[in-house]
This record gives structure tokens, sequence and C-alpha cells, in this order.
């Protein structure tokens, strides 16, 4: 397995890397903010915005994504970024169902075992307040912690800056520093034999980004794309493909949830209690029957 460290590639742009000149957003430091709650503030709502940004960018028609393979009419494809030998990785479908019923679905059930079979506990860092922000519905820093394995191996965790658009329909997910939670050492050969939230984990630097799209027939599509370097877990050749598969699973997974919430007439979409709420509010749930009831 090794203990390559995860690395992130935030930022980072080189003319020698051929086709890769696009690099993700820069890693951002939150113990490394100005002076003052305003300016702090503002600083923290920027690098939102350029985060949201990218993800419209990822999702879009511009960069140079090249297809990998269509499966059950979910379209993959890879693009090559700077500084990195990890692809970012996309995955696209169309859904016959309202954009807005589609993304409500998923914000409630972004932090459940549905989406995340193997996460374990979520808890809140600090909420950003978005309530003179127009259009971001939430935003805030978690910590996600993974066990992969039987029997319990807490191996990776990651600490993320979250938001949702409300106009765009769309949720990042971008890897920062936060002094909340201090990287630990990499974990050595125990961490085969067991973890749990206070062993050493690989700290896994991540973009991730969900964008859903209306489409001319009252459905919609959903673009999902994702980055990680899970470190010495998994060796850098796999990675990729393992996304790729997860992906496949994910899409497939949502079309029936979609499905199912469709037939029992879920309130869901505009209008609708709860509609694009924090789902860290009032705590983390991890069932999905709890996020929506009657799922």
């Amino acid at each position: 397995m090794g203990n390559r460290v995860p690395r992130d590639v935030g930022g980072e742009t080189s003319a020698g890397d051929g086709e890769a000149t696009h690099a993700l957003p820069r890693l951002f430091d939150f113990s490394a903010l100005p002076t003052g709650e305003t300016r702090k503030h503002a600083t923290i709502i920027e690098y939102v915005k350029e985060c949201l940004a990218e993800g419209l960018y990822l999702t879009g028609d511009e960069g140079a994504w090249f297809d990998v393979e269509e499966k059950d009419g979910v379209r993959c494809q890879y693009l090559r970024l700077a500084g990195t030998e990890i692809e970012a990785v996309r995955h696209a479908a169309e859904f016959d169902a309202p954009a807005d019923f589609v993304f409500d679905l998923y914000n409630r059930l972004n932090y459940t075992d549905i989406i995340d079979a193997y996460t374990f506990l979520v808890e809140t860092i600090e909420d950003i307040d978005t309530t003179k922000e127009g259009d971001l519905a939430w935003a805030h820093v978690v910590w996600t912690v993974d066990r992969l394995t039987f029997p319990l191996r807490a191996i990776r965790d990651f600490v993320t800056l979250d938001a949702v658009s409300k106009n765009e329909l769309l949720l990042v997910s971008r890897s920062v520093v936060h002094p909340g939670r201090p990287v630990t050492d990499i974990p050595g050969i125990w961490s085969l034999f067991g973890g749990d939230k206070d062993s050493n984990t690989y700290r896994v630097p991540l973009f991730y980004c969900l964008h859903v799209v209306p489409n001319k027939n009252g459905g919609c599509r959903v673009i999902q794309v994702q980055w990680s370097d899970v470190g010495g877990i998994v060796p850098v050749e796999q990675l990729a493909p393992s996304v790729k598969m997860f992906g496949f699973d994910n899409m497939a997974r949502f079309r029936k949830l979609i499905s199912d919430a469709q037939l029992r007439a879920l309130p869901l979409g505009p209008g609708t209690e709860g509609y694009l709420g924090n789902p860290m509010k009032p705590t983390w749930r991890q069932d999905p029957s709890e996020m929506v009831p009657g799922l």
C-alpha cells in the first residue's frame, strides 16, 4: 500500500504539463484569514464564489474533457489537471424529473449513507453566514471520516468547504485547511486492524461538484465531477477508474431514488418545507429516511 502522502494541487499551472493547463481553486487556509470579522467573512464568501465558479466551469462545455465510457445512459469523461497525475472524473446523465425536484432530493441526501456508504462521522467545524448572500442556500466547513473496509478501518478523512447555489442548482465541496481539525500523522500498518474518529487518518484533498441543469422537456441533466487523492490507500493509476465506477453506481442509485420519490409524490422542490435547507441542521443524520421521510 505504501505511505504516499496525499497532495492538493489547487492553484497550480504549468506549461510543461501539456494538455493539463487547468488547475483547481487554490487551497484555502482558514488559519490565515485577515483580521476583523467583516474582512474575514468577505474573504470566505469570495472563496465560496470562486469554488462555485469552478463548479460551473467543470460541469459546462469548456475544458479538454475526453470520453472514457458510457454505461446505462451515463457518460463518463476525464480531464487532466495541472500538477497531478490524477484526472478529474465527470459523469453526466439525463433524468425525467424537474431540476429543482432532483437537486432538492440530492441536497437532503448529501451527507447520508446512500451517497457514501463508507462515512461513519460528519461534524460541522464552522458555519458560514449566508443570510445576506442571496444566491447561497448554505455554506459550512465539515469534517467527514470514512471507514473503507472491515474491520472498521478509519484511514481517510476530509475537511471541506461545502456550499449550495440556489440559482444554479449547484453543490460544491472543496478541501480546505482549518485549525478546527488539524492534519494527523500518516497512519501506519496498525490502521489495518481498526480505527475510530480519534485515529490517525489520511487527510484527503478533494474537489467535488454536482450541477442539475433543466432541459427543454421538463426534465434535467445531472453532472457530477470529482477529483481526489487518497494517498497510499490506492495506487495513482487506480484512482480515476475507481471514481469512474463509483460515479456509475452513484448515478444508477440516484436514478432509482428519483423514481421512488416521484412515485410516492414526496414533497420536494420549491415551496416545500426544508427546500434546499442545510442538511447538517439541526444535526447530522446518516439515515436517508430521516432526511426524506417516506423514501
